[in-house]
């Protein structure tokens, strides 16, 4: 999401545009302020994080819908709004869920290692751990999960033109406040507390806890 606003920030740049520089810069630190809010409150609430940052998290996404069929030629405050409560999500990923899954590159990428490692004669034919089994399969849920998710968008967009003009968002908004609530800390799988006590930190390639 912030890769491909900054490739249009960069462009906006080059161009002079500098009117829709600040436009993507704002997304960027709207983006910013919703990771660096549940992170405060995942630090201060701990189990009380997720059902506190929900209903938050929900309305941003409606009052931008909202204000998107309110007022059509209006993007910078409902995309602004959206940015907010994407970091919020994405942030339980990492920190909690110990995971990115709405990126894929980093997935893709560690499974493909890990299947050239097993049967390659080069890599040694190394033998797969445990760790390394359920790293894959977490990994492989997400593609496959992400994939899945796309097709019944798509498939519901077409079925109701209408619905990407409002409702979508809202939506959105809905069931991730929801799946926020419903999925606590525990069931999670614990993973924001290493060993030492500190919070969870990503691998090299961003897909799960080290």
């Amino acid at each position: 999401m912030m890769t491909g606003n900054t490739m249009w920030m960069a462009s906006a740049a080059f161009e002079s545009r500098y009117k829709d520089v600040l436009y993507y810069l704002s997304l960027i630190v709207s983006y910013t302020i919703g990771v660096a809010s549940f992170r405060r409150a995942d630090i201060s609430l701990k189990e009380r994080s997720l059902s506190v940052c929900a209903p938050v998290a929900t309305m941003l996404f409606v009052a931008s819908d909202a204000l998107s069929a309110a007022y059509p030629s209006t993007r910078w405050v409902p995309m602004i709004l959206l940015s907010v409560a994407f970091g919020m999500v994405n942030s339980v990923g990492t920190e909690i869920g110990g995971t990115l899954a709405f990126v894929l590159t980093g997935h893709l990428t560690k499974l493909t290692n890990m299947v050239f490692d097993r049967f390659s004669r080069t890599a040694g034919r190394k033998k797969l751990t445990q760790k390394d089994l359920d790293g894959a399969k977490q990994s492989a849920i997400i593609i496959g999960g992400f994939f899945s998710g796309a097709v019944f968008a798509w498939g519901l967009i077409k079925q109701f033109p209408g619905f990407l003009k409002f409702g979508t968002f809202s939506t959105m908004g809905a069931l991730f406040g929801l799946l926020l609530i419903w999925q606590d800390r525990k069931a999670l799988g614990a993973w924001w507390d290493k060993e030492d006590g500190e919070l969870c930190s990503i691998d090299s390639l961003e897909t799960t806890c080290e």
